[in-house]
């Protein structure tokens, strides 16, 4: 057995025997960039979490971010109370990423609380490597409707 394939078989094991932790060592992030989308992404979801909607429309593309601040009257009434990132996938070149996660959250009048899931679309500026997402605006509306209480 060549050296090559001892090292292959060697790794293969440690992933299965590990988990993710031992692949996550074989693939390190050399840029940063991994580390940045998860640090922007943390901020984007405490602002949505505590209200702080103008701020976290300066994370959003640039493209939607219109159409986001049209929905920060709407966003008022609801707070958010969970969050997890269930996967993260990057292309190859790591210019963009789809994070699937859910949200939990009420709507202030009702106090129910609603879960839903979410992929989220991340860009990254090829000058300033900054992160943008582009949230799923017809989810975000779809989620709110479903809070507001029966009129």
């Amino acid at each position: 057995m060549s050296r090559f394939v001892r090292i292959a078989v060697v790794a293969a094991v440690l992933c299965m025997n590990l988990g993710t932790g031992a692949c996550a060592t074989l693939s390190p992030d050399w840029t940063g960039s991994k580390k940045k989308l998860t640090d922007t992404q943390l901020k984007y979801v405490h602002f949505l979490r505590w209200g702080e909607y103008h701020a976290a429309s300066m994370i959003v593309e640039k493209d939607s971010r219109e159409a986001f601040t049209n929905e920060i009257e709407a966003l008022k009434s609801v707070r958010l109370s969970d969050y997890d990132v269930l996967e993260t996938i990057f292309n190859a070149t790591e210019t963009e990423a789809t994070i699937t996660c859910t949200f939990s959250a009420y709507h202030m009048a009702r106090l129910i609380e609603h879960t839903w899931l979410e992929e989220q679309v991340w860009v990254k500026d090829p000058l300033r490597g900054e992160w943008k997402v582009k949230p799923d605006i017809e989810k975000i509306r779809e989620a709110i409707a479903e809070m507001e209480p029966a009129q």
